[in-house]
């Protein structure tokens, strides 16, 4: 509890800040409008253009392309050339596979360019591999071949994946970083449901069901600790609702569930920076690919409905009806006040009259702020690029630039990505050194010794690349092919197709 309480207030202001980026990318954030009053007789509109969501969005593509796994040979014989080559596949495969059961890696690239940093898990599950779930056991009088067999068919076919990558959201963590960045401890909260805890064995589950107090489709809190040591679950006393804030747990008891040593070595909590800024406090640590494009969006968002709340009122026409009558006839009688009603009729006497007051001369109108916004946004964010929107009428080499000054600005964040899957690597062929047994990964088998032989020799590259490139490498393998370049060579070094 001392530890968390020191992790959320080193946190505090960096998830604040998440929190009201994370509103403004779904379109819940706050608009400025005018407040609704009886007087005015107008129906204030909030609207959300959108833009914020649409730029991450349309920003993550460029940043999906798979990693290029390398690794690098302890010397250059044959057989470390080809152990090489295996291992390469084999990191190429386990990305595969993790990304198919879990769909990790987008989640990753919207939160390190909303957010500026994200995490990965990656457990080692040790317990898919027991006897109880059908690892081979060795029978009387049974060769050693045929048992070996059996048992490469079951790491193959039968038997589970014996680890998990999977992403988890920032709000949802508090983690100790060192100074590159690397997990020393981390405590994550999440939402479990009662039953499942009481199937599990746990008995604060089950005493919380017994009594009554939660119900078994209730959510428990569950907070998973890990360092480089330990993995331990601690299980929340009382239900949770929806309102809760997931990690506002001061008020909450826990009991310890479940703690286990990894043998990994590290911390299996992997850090994803985006932009970095160079400070070590938390709150200034990472950038929001939006942050310096931040109050223009939320300018853009309130002068569109500033124009849409004017557009409202004024859609219909309205009308002035005077009366003949004036106001001295009216004397010592019942009369309603005078009230303008937008899109209907006004009635007015004779003798008043409507006038509009006076307003600065000079200012410019909404829609020249909305350009200027616009601009701005532009500058910061290079949009019309992301979006393939620019103007037609714009020399070659300026939209070129345009292009490469896009790639440019995604290009760091590309890098710390491929920082953070190399780290991720890294502890699955420690989970595999952990596990003492060889893996196989789909038709491929890393080994122990290959793990020991990887350790410190990966090396991964993520390139952000439009739909355009793609094209021109298409283009460029084309004309190697016609040079009589080797096809293997074409597909590493020109499409970036692993092995």
């Amino acid at each position: 509890r001392d530890l968390y309480s020191y992790l959320l207030s080193q946190w505090s202001v960096s998830h604040a800040r998440t929190t009201e980026m994370r509103a403004m990318l779904m379109g819940r954030n706050r608009i400025e409008v005018l407040e609704e009053d009886e007087e005015r007789n107008m129906t204030p509109i909030e609207m959300h253009s959108g833009r914020p969501g649409g730029i991450i969005e349309h920003g993550r593509g460029l940043l999906m392309a798979m990693p290029a796994f390398s690794h690098e040979t302890k010397d250059q014989t044959t057989e470390a050339k080809r152990e090489s080559d295996q291992l390469e596949a084999i990191m190429a495969k386990v990305f595969q596979k993790s990304l198919m059961a879990t769909d990790f890696w987008p989640s990753v690239g919207k939160e390190v360019l909303g957010y500026g940093y994200s995490f990965v898990k990656v457990l080692t599950l040790p317990s898919v591999w027991t006897f109880q779930t059908g690892y081979p056991v060795r029978e009387k009088d049974e060769k050693p071949k045929a048992y070996l067999t059996r048992v490469k068919k079951f790491k193959a076919e039968d038997g589970k994946f014996p680890f998990l990558i999977t992403h988890v959201p920032a709000l949802n963590v508090l983690t100790l970083l060192d100074a590159e960045d690397n997990v020393i401890c981390s405590i994550e909260a999440k939402r479990v449901m009662a039953g499942l805890l009481d199937e599990l064995g746990s008995s604060t589950a089950q005493e919380a069901i017994r009594s009554g107090s939660v119900k078994w489709y209730e959510d428990l809190l569950v907070l998973e600790y890990m360092d480089v040591n330990w993995i331990a679950y601690y299980v929340g006393q009382t239900a949770i609702s929806d309102k809760d804030q997931t990690l506002d747990i001061l008020h909450v008891g826990f009991e310890e569930f479940r703690k286990t040593e990894h043998h990994i070595g590290k911390c299996p909590m992997v850090c994803v920076a985006g932009i970095k800024t160079g400070e070590v406090i938390y709150e200034d640590r990472f950038k929001s690919f939006l942050d310096d494009a931040k109050e223009s969006l939320e300018a853009y968002d309130k002068l569109l409905s500033r124009l849409m709340t004017m557009v409202h009122a004024y859609y219909l026409p309205s009308y002035v009806y005077t009366m003949a009558q004036n106001s001295m006839q009216w004397a010592g009688k019942d009369k309603k006040a005078l009230r303008v009603k937008l899109g209907g009729v006004t009635v007015m006497l004779a003798d008043e009259g409507l006038m509009n007051l006076p307003y600065p001369t000079g200012l410019p109108d909404a829609e020249a702020l909305l350009r200027e916004v616009d601009d701005i946004i532009q500058r910061h964010t290079l949009e019309d690029v992301l979006f393939g929107r620019v103007v037609g009428s714009a020399p070659a080499f300026q939209v070129n630039l345009r292009i490469n000054v896009a790639r440019s600005k995604l290009t760091p964040i590309a890098q710390h990505m491929a920082t953070s899957v190399i780290r991720v690597m890294d502890l699955f062929f420690r989970g595999v050194i952990a596990l003492g047994k060889s893996v196989m990964v789909d038709d491929l088998e890393v080994t122990v010794g290959m793990a020991k032989a990887a350790l410190g020799r990966i090396g991964v590259s993520i390139e952000p690349k439009s739909p355009v490139d793609r094209s021109q490498d298409i283009g460029t393998a084309t004309m190697a092919l016609q040079f009589g370049l080797p096809w293997d060579w074409i597909c590493e070094n020109i499409l970036d197709i692993s092995n």
